[in-house]
């Protein structure tokens, strides 16, 4: 049986970015010095959750990859936290 890696848009980057169901970014429209198609490098932070950054008219912004993962397959929350429930940082699935 094969595993397929689930993909969905990233919320606020729709056409620009996706976010798959283990916690991978990857560009979905070309721009100067992108790949489409690549998968982008996460930076760790001091807390050790695991960031991305993401361009968009010309503006860039550092998110928290355990974020995109949640918006995108749980819905936007009004509650300002998301737990890793295996207590990983760094786990994004």
């Amino acid at each position: 049986m094969e595993n397929h890696e689930v993909w969905k848009p990233v919320v606020g980057y729709e056409g620009i970015y996706e976010v798959s169901a283990l916690g991978r970014i990857r560009r979905i429209k070309a721009a100067q010095g992108t790949r489409v198609g690549a998968i982008l490098t996460p930076i760790r932070g001091n807390h050790g959750y695991l960031s991305v950054h993401l361009h968009a008219d010309r503006k860039r912004k550092l998110v928290r990859i355990h974020r995109l993962v949640a918006e995108a397959f749980h819905g936007a929350s009004d509650l300002p936290l998301v737990r890793h429930l295996d207590g990983d940082p760094t786990n994004n699935k």
